[in-house]
């Protein structure tokens, strides 16, 4: 636990020094805000890469995974995509993810490098989409220390890659409406892991307004889930393959996750004007332009949705994969419901989120050892 608690207090100091870029130059802090963001990738490259094999629930499945494909031949590695996706067999997942590997291949035999290269590839990501979308990353980052470390940084190889695909660069093609760009991004994911497709109506569903009566619709769509969460995850068993995981029971409790996405529904619910919109200013305060936040529309957007999956929880939480993919948007809303408050109680809001955060972190008791321990 204590390289977790080591990097919490990094994130607050630099929360104390710049969070709410207050009394600094505009350069100062955009300079902090870059080393923050290098700080946490860097430190998050080396927890992520340099763990211990017993850390992480499938870390040791995924060495073994990678020393075997070591002598698979690429003619094996295309037969199952024809397998897969045009025979359609049963019994071959995921062929993109071998892909991945025999290109690593090329480079390194060394499992232990193979983990760098896998948190490199999620965390630069993750440092991109933060810089691009995150108006206070520092409690971007406490989020993910204290909620989503645990899964993408030690536990779901191929999940993380491909989360990296179709959410981190995905949101940009949404963001950009390049439809082309977001089918490639998808496609090659879902290869990689196919619960990636559950992300790809995000694309338009990104899109729809925030009112009060969708809002309303949303809250009737979690109510009903909750009340057929067995349909529902019967459809998601019969069109991504989902029922590879019906015997995966995690072992740790989704209860503070609901918790936490309950609270939010429920906040966001009363102020959705102020997070999925934006007060321009000219020359004088008499000249404010209100416009559409984008990116706190498509974070309210996304957390409704995970709060539709989120009844699959309760019957396996192994679903809180599906539920991932829009849960990490969460990670950009916490930091838009900021600006609900005033410059002196939004900096209380901070503070208190993050304290927050650590105290559910350190309530897991993570433990954490490097390889050489």
């Amino acid at each position: 636990m204590t390289w977790y608690l080591l990097n919490i207090s990094f994130l607050f100091i630099m929360g104390l020094s710049d969070c709410l870029e207050c009394r600094l130059l505009p350069e100062d802090a955009n300079r902090n805000r870059k080393m923050l963001f290098f700080s946490e990738t860097f430190i998050w490259i080396l927890l992520s890469g340099l763990r211990r094999w017993d850390i992480g629930e499938d870390t040791s499945t995924y060495a073994y995974m990678f020393e075997r494909e070591m002598t698979l031949p690429w003619s094996s590695v295309w037969d199952e995509f024809i397998k897969k996706y045009i025979l359609q067999l049963s019994g071959v997942d995921d062929p993109g993810y071998k892909v991945f590997e025999k290109v690593v291949h090329y480079f390194t035999k060394d499992y232990q490098l193979y983990l760098v290269i896998v948190a490199v590839v999620f965390f630069v990501s993750l440092a991109l989409f933060l810089y691009r979308n995150s108006n206070i990353p520092v409690l971007s980052y406490t989020l993910f220390c204290s909620m989503f470390y645990s899964f993408y940084a030690l536990t779901g190889i191929r999940q993380t890659i491909a989360t990296a695909i179709v959410v981190f660069l995905g949101t940009d093609a949404i963001k950009q409406r390049k439809l082309i760009r977001f089918v490639v991004l998808t496609s090659i994911a879902a290869t990689i892991h196919l619960s990636a497709l559950c992300f790809f109506p995000f694309y338009w569903l990104s899109q729809i307004r925030i009112t009060k009566q969708s809002i309303g619709i949303y809250w009737f769509l979690i109510v009903l889930s909750y009340i057929f969460k067995n349909n529902l995850l019967t459809a998601l068993q019969f069109l991504i393959g989902y029922d590879q995981y019906s015997e995966f029971q995690a072992k740790t409790s989704p209860y503070t996750f609901l918790g936490l996405l309950l609270l939010m529904s429920v906040f966001v619910t009363f102020f959705y004007k102020q997070i999925t919109t934006k007060v321009s200013y000219g020359i004088s305060e008499t000249d404010a332009v209100v416009e559409e936040n984008e990116i706190g529309r498509m974070a309210v957007n996304a957390l409704f949705i995970a709060g539709i999956f989120s009844s699959l929880v309760l019957i396996n939480p192994s679903c809180m994969r599906v539920v991932n993919y829009y849960s990490l948007f969460l990670m950009i809303l916490l930091p838009e419901c900021a600006g609900v408050f005033t410059s002196r109680s939004k900096r209380f809001y901070v503070y208190i989120c993050m304290i927050v955060l650590t105290i559910l972190l350190i309530r897991n008791q993570p433990v954490y050892y490097f390889f050489w321990q």
